[in-house]
């Protein structure tokens, strides 16, 4: 999936507050590597095996706000193994005829191997009063941002070349490895207001987007060919309205 820059206990009198679960889980890097992490609380989190400092940057900026934390607390608490790059290319994808800027790319390890898992225990309840549960995910699934289109966005020196660039043909689902840049011409921004201002925003509101695309209801969207970005948009530009709130708090280590 794909995320263009469109910047797009508890008290029962406080609304939408909900209570944080004390979660361990695991990732991995883009060598597979394991990577422990342990949510402890809003102001603890505790990562471990980690040796990329953008890769736990970007774990710790989803604990800034009530929608990364949420998107957090799945991507411990999912069956599917996830891993996570980031990467200092330029994203760009091509739909329709027309390349676009793209901050992240989300998708299963191989397109040719759509294998599903179950991601809860199915009850036999479950089973017998509603089959059609959204509780599948496939198996592996890869999350990929791309710092380099934040950067490139917001440094009107920056040139693309064929070496900081990344294109994906997103209607095959594909990655294009032969190109030449010079011949691309990328489109307008679609939201050119709701960009991406610096690497926080990068890593929160992305990571939101992006996250939400490995949840079993969005993976049974892309399974029925349906629009799997409609969801995962108005969930980031929910987030997005805590967007001055999110640039003063600061990220904990």
């Amino acid at each position: 999936m794909i995320v263009f820059f469109i910047i797009l206990n508890s008290c029962s009198r406080v609304p939408f507050y909900y209570k944080l679960k004390k979660i361990q889980g695991t990732v991995y890097d883009e060598n597979n590597q394991p990577i422990r992490v342990d949510f402890h609380s809003r102001r603890k989190l505790k990562i471990q095996n980690c040796k990329n400092e953008d890769l736990e940057l970007f774990l710790r900026s989803l604990t800034l706000g009530r929608h990364g934390r949420v998107e957090l607390e799945h991507l411990l608490s999912t069956k599917a193994k996830i891993k996570i790059i980031i990467s200092d290319k330029v994203g760009i994808g091509l739909k329709d005829g027309k390349y676009r800027l793209m901050a992240a790319f989300t998708g299963p390890e191989s397109f040719e191997n759509l294998e599903l898992i179950a991601d809860k225990r199915i009850t036999f309840w479950d089973d017998f009063f509603d089959r059609d549960k959204y509780v599948w995910v496939y198996n592996h699934n890869t999350i990929e941002i791309f710092k380099g289109s934040e950067l490139f966005i917001n440094d009107s020196t920056m040139k693309l070349s064929n070496e900081n660039t990344k294109i994906f043909d997103l209607d095959n689902s594909k990655e294009i490895v032969d190109f030449n840049i010079d011949t691309i011409r990328i489109e307008p921004l679609l939201f050119p207001d709701m960009l991406y201002k610096n690497e926080k925003e990068l890593y929160y509101f992305v990571g939101i987007h992006e996250i939400y695309h490995t949840r079993p209801e969005n993976i049974k969207i892309q399974q029925l060919d349906g629009d799997a970005e409609i969801d995962a948009i108005t969930l980031e530009i929910k987030a997005f309205k805590k967007r001055k709130a999110i640039n003063r708090r600061r990220i904990k280590k």
